[in-house]
């Protein structure tokens, strides 16, 4: 029944404020990156501690088989409990892996090593006084032994039965990715062992030399020259598979960015989704940039074109090409969202969000119109 009202809801028709019984139980889970370095670092203190139900703070990382939390990072969570001394009602998690992140592999493929990594995660969020764990291994089985997809459920039974014990949220951060889904992951044991799911619904396109031409970040829909597996390349293909590969739907968090994708273009007289493309922007690095360098890009007669299938903006300027979210299509998207009754919205991350007063006269523009939409 669920999938048959999204399919329904009329792409022309996103915006349109319905309301949802359940739009006040919806999760706001936003990801917070300690060693973020394309941006000046975020203090704990400068954020709302009303802005978001759950506050993920990454990354740690795997060494010798055991997690590893650097003394930057335990000084961090240490401060981010002083959100929580203000809002009793808020949730903070530790998350682990992220992508580039070496060792679940050879630690979740034996059971002893599997045991001791579990305790040793539990130990570390308990004695920060945390609220539960987010496993962000990128990705189980890609590239790598087919055997890691079932071990990936293996540690999640384990890290399950354990952070029940101690009264801990257990979530995951997942690929939108067709493709890894059906390499990666058992969906319906996923949806049995945690508490919610976080769906990267973002990195669809980016510079690639092997598909040197623009792309849209995070896409609504597809566009209607796409066909075949482009034509899954986007949010809502990626969570109908999931809805329909059995994830209970409040189990399911849509994540969105805070970030743009950047592009140099082969010709500044090209301008649209596909042109040509030689390399990633030059306004960051790493072929990102935060909300507030796609702001500036703007206010420096950057041009911005609204897709009108995908229901997302991308911006040029020169040779200079960003695709990324903004008010306008969070709004929709966020809509899209509370009138499916899923489990809500991640956003990845605080970091790149504005909190410097760049973008206008508010810090966190992005958050805050998710949080007001999911609350509509």
């Amino acid at each position: 029944m669920l999938l048959t009202v999204l399919l329904l809801i009329p792409q022309w028709s996103i915006a349109m404020k319905m309301e949802s019984e359940n739009a006040s139980l919806s999760k706001l889970v936003c990801y917070y990156s300690v060693e973020k370095t394309v941006w000046p670092l975020l203090s704990p203190l400068s954020i709302d501690p009303f802005l978001c139900t759950h506050i993920i703070v990454g990354f740690l990382t795997i060494q010798s088989g055991s997690p590893y939390i650097s003394e930057t990072q335990r000084k961090v969570c240490l401060e981010m409990k002083i959100l929580k001394s203000k809002n009793e009602n808020l949730n903070l998690m530790l998350s682990i892996g992220g992508l580039g992140t070496n060792g679940f592999g050879e630690m979740a493929h034996n059971e002893t090593s599997r045991k001791r990594f579990v305790a040793e995660l539990i130990a570390v969020t308990r004695s920060l006084g945390y609220d539960g764990i987010d496993i962000d291994w990128e990705f189980p089985a890609v590239g790598k032994p087919f055997h890691e997809r079932f071990d990936f459920i293996h540690l999640l039974e384990s890290l399950q039965s354990k952070a029940y014990r101690h009264n801990l949220l257990l979530s995951v951060a997942v690929s939108g990715s067709k493709l890894i889904i059906d390499r990666s992951y058992k969906i319906q044991d996923i949806g049995r062992l945690v508490d919610f799911v976080n769906l990267m619904a973002y990195d669809f396109h980016g510079y690639k030399w092997y598909l040197p031409a623009t792309g849209l970040n995070a896409p609504l829909f597809k566009r209607s020259s796409e066909s075949g597996y482009l034509a899954t390349l986007n949010t809502f293909s990626a969570v109908m598979y999931w809805l329909s590969s059995g994830i209970p739907k409040e189990k399911l968090v849509v994540g969105v960015p805070t970030y743009g994708v950047t592009y140099t273009l082969a010709s500044a007289s090209w301008t649209d989704v596909d042109a040509p493309a030689v390399g990633y922007g030059k306004l960051w690095s790493g072929g990102q940039v935060p909300y507030p360098i796609v702001c500036t890009f703007l206010q420096n007669n950057g041009t911005r074109v609204w897709e009108p299938d995908a229901r997302v903006p991308y911006s040029y300027r020169d040779n200079q090409w960003i695709s990324y979210e903004d008010e306008e299509s969070l709004r929709e998207k966020v809509a899209w969202i509370r009138v499916g009754e899923l489990g809500g919205v991640m956003v990845y991350d605080l970091n790149c969000d504005d909190f410097n007063f760049i973008c206008g006269n508010s810090t966190f523009p992005l958050i805050n119109t998710i949080r007001d939409e999911l609350n509509t």
